[in-house]
């Protein structure tokens, strides 16, 4: 497992993380102290530096603890996380990354 985004209090995009694995499964999660709302983007590119294309689109939302899944199969070799917006009180928001084969 990859974690993409680490308890992320703040908006803005993170390292880029090389995987030859086709088949991803993402987790977002946002925890915080009332009714946490987060927007997250799983962001793909064939290199390190970009250029980045949006291929997901979290919003969690409403919940003291919330979690949202998303499965994909992509040929793309970096993959990263966006946070693009957060609000709330005491939120942090985790993305990671799980592959197989």
């Amino acid at each position: 497992m990859f974690t993409l985004i680490d308890q992320a209090t703040a908006t803005g995009a993170h390292v880029a993380v090389r995987c030859d694995m086709p088949y991803r499964a993402f987790h977002c999660y946002v925890d915080g102290t009332s009714s946490p709302n987060a927007d997250v983007s799983v962001e793909v590119s064939n290199h390190k530096d970009g250029p980045w294309v949006e291929m997901h689109a979290f919003n969690t939302l409403n919940s003291s603890s919330a979690a949202d899944v998303y499965n994909i199969t992509a040929p793309f070799r970096y993959v990263r996380g966006n946070v693009t917006g957060v609000s709330g009180n005491g939120e942090k928001v985790t993305l990671t990354m799980e592959t197989n084969g």
